[in-house]
């Protein structure tokens, strides 16, 4: 059957920013069809909805969303101001959604904010925090109706203790302290949902249209990666490689001398002989260091790395699984208690 999916924007505007490429490869994954397939299941719809005007309270919010056609405007209706509509206009589509998605740009060591990226008018950085999303949403939810709401949020299911193995046991706090997690429980106070996130770096596959998710080790390269840079080291080993490039290429005597100099300290095994085959090796080992850790956070998987959030309103239990695990579906239950 058909699918419609609603993917609320607050990543970037950017033509190749999260937004886009997400909503590009949705449309891949839920693609059109014949027009007899269609006549009997329906037409895919990926909709994007833009909420950077609405979470600003914007007069003009340009959400994106279509408008209200003139047959089904109220008496009433017609009196709103022009936002009011658009939210209702937003409500209607959510209404009809099989699944909604909030791209925000997340952190792994911030689990109470969220980031806009490129080509946002307002300038990059922090766009809002976790309980301005979560009832921004909410607004737009019927209490009545069971929704499914995927957070297309980097590292948004990681706890605040981001080193801890999220491929492993989770204690209870662990749990609680994602953005995810926080999110979940916000939204659960208006609305029935079931949620998902990701612990990694998240993505969407642009030949497939499914999403792909950072594996453990390649989130501890990019938190390795940060680390070493925030140190200094890097800046340190090229600032010095550079200021000695500049001093030994003042004459060409100087410039065959580094070369050889650069040559023997790629030789494997090879010791520095003086201070300047210090510098290099030091700029060697940075810089190999740097090359591998950046190659070993780019590597992406699908099923993988996906929690599921939900909540029972009767027994008033929270459920939190792991859905994944050697690219099987298992659904292990992580936690189940009070929200």
């Amino acid at each position: 059957m058909a699918k419609t999916i609603v993917f609320f924007n607050l990543a970037d505007m950017h033509e190749n920013g999260l937004a886009r490429t997400s909503v590009r490869a949705l449309r891949r994954k839920y693609p059109g069809y014949s027009f007899i397939y269609e006549l009997f299941a329906g037409q895919n719809q990926c909709h994007q909805i833009d909420l950077f005007g609405l979470l600003n309270r914007d007069p003009n919010p340009r959400s994106g969303v279509a408008p209200i056609p003139m047959n089904m405007l109220t008496p009433h209706m017609w009196c709103l101001p022009d936002t009011a509509r658009e939210r209702f206009a937003i409500s209607l589509l959510c209404a009809q959604a099989d699944k909604i998605m909030l791209g925000v740009h997340g952190s792994y060591d911030d689990t109470d904010q969220g980031f806009a990226g490129l080509g946002w008018e307002r300038g990059s950085g922090v766009v809002g925090n976790v309980n301005q999303f979560a009832e921004l949403i909410a607004s737009f939810l019927l209490p009545r109706r069971h929704y499914k709401v995927a957070l297309i949020v980097c590292f948004g299911a990681r706890s605040q203790n981001y080193r801890v193995d999220h491929d492993g046991v989770l204690s209870e706090d662990d749990i609680k302290s994602s953005f995810a997690y926080k999110f979940f429980k916000r939204l659960c106070a208006r609305v029935s949902v079931t949620l998902t996130a990701r612990t990694g770096s998240v993505g969407f596959n642009s030949d497939t249209g499914r999403s792909e998710v950072q594996t453990e080790a390649a989130v501890n390269a990019e938190i390795d990666l940060a680390e070493l840079q925030a140190a200094g080291q890097t800046a340190r080993a090229a600032r010095d490689f550079e200021q000695l490039q500049q001093f030994m290429c003042q004459s060409p005597e100087g410039r065959l001398k580094l070369r050889e100099m650069i040559r023997h300290m790629d030789t494997p095994h090879a010791q520095p002989r003086n201070h300047p085959e210090r510098i290099i090796q030091a700029y060697n080992t940075v810089k190999a260091t740097v090359t591998r850790l950046t190659t070993d956070s780019n590597r992406m998987v699908s099923k993988y790395g996906k929690f599921v959030y939900t909540y029972d309103a009767g027994t008033r239990t929270a459920t939190v699984c792991r859905k994944y695990e050697n690219g099987a579906k298992v659904m292990r239950v992580l936690y189940q208690g009070a929200l």
